[in-house]
C-alpha cells in the first residue's frame, strides 16, 4: 500500500510538467521556422589506447589490453541522441570475478526538457545519498524551464552477482537493484528538496554458499535526506543538507546512521568568501556510491576572486578536521587540509591552469605495554606517546593551446610528495 501511494504521489506532482502552453495562433508560424532547420544531425568522437603489461605478478591474464571510447550524437530537430560506448578486453583478461561491466553502451535521449538515460549509465543525487554509481537499467531527469519544479527517478541493477571461487582476489557479491528520486522546488532565491534511495542485496542470486567467516551477508538500504539553499539577501546564500541511512543484513537489524552539512557565503560582483561545516556519523554508509568517508567532522573556510573580466579565477579552502567522534578508536587523528587553484585565459587560444593542494594529518597515540616489549628502542628512549605527522602534497599545471577548432596541444605537469615525521625523525616518500 505504501507504494501504491508513493507512485501516486510521484505521478500526481510530474503532472505539471506535462503540461505545456500551446500558442495556436502562431503554430502555423512556429511550424514553418522548425522545419526550415536543418532536420538531421550527427557527431561523435572516438579513441583508442592500449597498454602493454611484463609485470610478472599482473593479476591480468593479457599483457596487451586496449581500449575503444567513444560518443556519437544523432539529432532530429528538437530531439538528440547521445550515445556513449566503451569496449575493452581487461575484463576478460582478470583472472577473477568482478560485480560490474568493463564493457559499457549507454543511450541518453534529450527532449526540451526531458532527458533519459538508458543502458549501462550513472547519476548523481547527493555525496550522502546516490552519487555517480553505475548501474545498468533507466534514469530521467525533468528540467522544465516554465516551471519551478526538478524531478530526477533512477532503477536498475547496482551490482552483478560474483559466484565464490577460493581466489583471493574474489570478492563474493549478491546481485544489488536499487531505485531513487530526487525532487526540488528551485527558484532563483530559494530551492529546496528531498532525496529517497532504496537498495537491497537479492538473497538467492548466488548458487555458491559464501563461507560464514567471509561475513558476507546481504544488505539492505534505506536513505533519506533533505536539503536546502536560500538567499535571504542578493550576496548572502545559506545550505544544507541532512541524510539519514538505515542500513542492516539478515545477521543483524538495520541500524541508523547521519550526515548532514550547512554553511553561509557571502557573494560580491568578482569574489566571494564562505564556511561550511560537516559532521557524519561513524559507519555512515549508503550503497549508492563507491566509496564514502564516515567517522570525520570538519570545517572550511573557502573563497574565490575573479580578475580581468573573469580570464583569471583564484579559488582557496583550509580547513580543520579530525575523527574518532565517539571516542572508540585507541587515537584521533586531526588533519589540516588546504587548497588553490588557478585559471587564466592568456589569448583565445591560449590557456593556464594549476592547482596546489596540502594535507597534513597529526596524532598522539598512546604507548601501550605490548609496544614497550616489541620494541627495544622504546626502553633505550623512554616516552609515554608517540607523535606523529604526514604531509601530503600534491602540485598540477596544465598548458593548453588551440591550433584550430579540431586541434589542440596540450602539456600536464604533476607532483605528488609525502613526508612523515615520527618522534622528530623525518622520513620522505611513505610510512
Amino acid at each position: 500500500m505504501a507504494r501504491t501511494y508513493l507512485l501516486v504521489f510521484f505521478v500526481l506532482l510530474s503532472l505539471p510538467f506535462l503540461a505545456q502552453q500551446v500558442d495556436l495562433e502562431n503554430i502555423d508560424t512556429q511550424l514553418k521556422e522548425k522545419l526550415k532547420k536543418k532536420p538531421f544531425s550527427i557527431s561523435g568522437s572516438a579513441s583508442v589506447s592500449g597498454v602493454y603489461n611484463q609485470a610478472s605478478d599482473s593479476p591480468t591474464n593479457e599483457p596487451f589490453l586496449y581500449f575503444f571510447n567513444g560518443n556519437i550524437t544523432l539529432g532530429f530537430y528538437d530531439w538528440t541522441m547521445p550515445i556513449n560506448y566503451r569496449y575493452t578486453n581487461q575484463g576478460d583478461a582478470l583472472d577473477y570475478q568482478i560485480p560490474f561491466k568493463f564493457n559499457r553502451l549507454s543511450l541518453h535521449p534529450k527532449y526540451k526538457w526531458i532527458l533519459a538515460h538508458i543502458g549501462d549509465v550513472s547519476m548523481s543525487f547527493s555525496p550522502y545519498t546516490f552519487n555517480g554509481l553505475q548501474f545498468t537499467g533507466g534514469g530521467l531527469e525533468l528540467t522544465p524551464e516554465k516551471y519551478p519544479l526538478r524531478a530526477s527517478f533512477m532503477g536498475g541493477r547496482l551490482a552483478k552477482a560474483t559466484e565464490y571461487d577460493g581466489r583471493p582476489q574474489t570478492i563474493p557479491t549478491y546481485e544489488r537493484w536499487g531505485y531513487g528520486t530526487k525532487l526540488s522546488y528551485k527558484k532563483e532565491d530559494l530551492e529546496i528538496g528531498g532525496i529517497l534511495f532504496f537498495a537491497k542485496d537479492k538473497a538467492n542470486s548466488l548458487s555458491v554458499p559464501i563461507p560464514d567467516e567471509k561475513k558476507i551477508y546481504p544488505l539492505s538500504n534505506q536513505v533519506y535526506s533533505g536539503f536546502a539553499k536560500y538567499k535571504p539577501l542578493h550576496f548572502v546564500e545559506v545550505f544544507g543538507e541532512y541524510a539519514l541511512s538505515l542500513l542492516g543484513n539478515t545477521q543483524s537489524q538495520k541500524q541508523d546512521f547521519t550526515a548532514y552539512n550547512a554553511g553561509i557565503n557571502f557573494i560580491f560582483t568578482k569574489a566571494s568568501v564562505g564556511v561550511r561545516y560537516e559532521k557524519v556519523d561513524p559507519d555512515y554508509k549508503t550503497l549508492g556510491a563507491y566509496y564514502f568517508v564516515n567517522d570525520m567532522e570538519n570545517i572550511t573556510l573557502n573563497s574565490s576572486l575573479n580578475l580581468f573580466n573573469g580570464n583569471v579565477s583564484i579559488a582557496t579552502s583550509i580547513g580543520r578536521q579530525h575523527d574518532n567522534l565517539n571516542q572508540q578508536k585507541p587515537k584521533q587523528s586531526n588533519q589540516w587540509v588546504g587548497s588553490a587553484n588557478v585559471n587564466a585565459k592568456v589569448t583565445p587560444k591560449l590557456s593556464l591552469s594549476g592547482s596546489y593542494s596540502n594535507f597534513t594529518m597529526f596524532t598522539n597515540k598512546l604507548i601501550n605495554p605490548f609496544d614497550r616489549i616489541n620494541n627495544p628502542q622504546l626502553y633505550e628512549h623512554p616516552q609515554d606517546s608517540i607523535n606523529y605527522r604526514q604531509v601530503s602534497q600534491n602540485t598540477n599545471a596544465n598548458i593548453a593551446y588551440a591550433i584550430n577548432e579540431k586541434q589542440n596541444i596540450t602539456l600536464s605537469y604533476s607532483f605528488n610528495d609525502v613526508v612523515n615525521k615520527q618522534n622528530d625523525i623525518v622520513r620522505r616518500g611513505g610510512i
